[in-house]
């Protein structure tokens, strides 16, 4: 439990959508997470990518099968107008497929 706290110190760097947090949920849901976990899901803190969990000392556990989203990038040019649009895929992995690292 304390590390779930430890957690909440530090938000992941998750800027996605809302359409992205429910297609981690399905994700979830399909995986034979319970409800309760899959309600409670909060990107900010339950999900990460590998070198984001890495940063804040925890490592994801051996044969765990990330979560695949996508997710929009945008290059501007110098007057910040959208020059290209692209997709690009970001491996997630939830909290219960990590483990605290020892220091």
């Amino acid at each position: 439990m304390e590390a779930i706290k430890e957690l909440l110190k530090f938000p992941s760097p998750f800027k996605g959508s809302t359409a992205n947090e429910e297609a981690v949920k399905t994700e979830l849901r399909r995986r034979g997470f319970d409800d309760d976990a899959v309600n409670d899901f909060d990107a900010r803190y339950h999900a990460r990518s590998r070198r984001a969990w890495q940063i804040i000392n925890y490592a994801v556990l051996p044969k765990q099968r990330p979560i695949k989203i996508w997710t929009i990038v945008e290059v501007k040019d110098k007057d910040e107008n959208i020059v290209r649009r692209f997709s690009r895929p970001v491996l997630l992995y939830h909290v219960s497929q990590v483990r605290r690292v020892n220091q």
